[in-house]
């Protein structure tokens, strides 16, 4: 089974074993949540460890809400800002 690299990085043999049976998991509909707040002990357990896919996504959507150049960069800037821009 795949391990996250954050979590081989930090994780005990137990803290494995729990992730495990939670990607096991495919029934109920809180496998996503159940996931985020493992992730969120691991984090308080050790602050140090490498950001989670969740929290890498997270940072990057708030560098690219900060970013309006990074947003256009990205293609992701409504076109109606970028005619305002033209039109001044």
């Amino acid at each position: 089974m795949w391990i996250p690299p954050w979590l081989s990085t930090v994780g005990s043999a137990e803290e494995i074993v729990e992730w495990k049976a939670i990607s096991r998991s495919y029934r109920g509909r809180d496998l996503y949540e159940r996931r985020l707040e493992f992730v969120r002990r691991m984090r308080e357990r050790h602050p140090d460890m490498p950001l989670s896919f969740e929290e890498e996504l997270a940072a990057g959507a708030e560098r690219l809400r900060k970013d309006p150049a990074l947003r256009r960069a990205q293609g992701l800037d409504p076109i109606e800002s970028r005619m305002k821009e033209v039109e001044s």
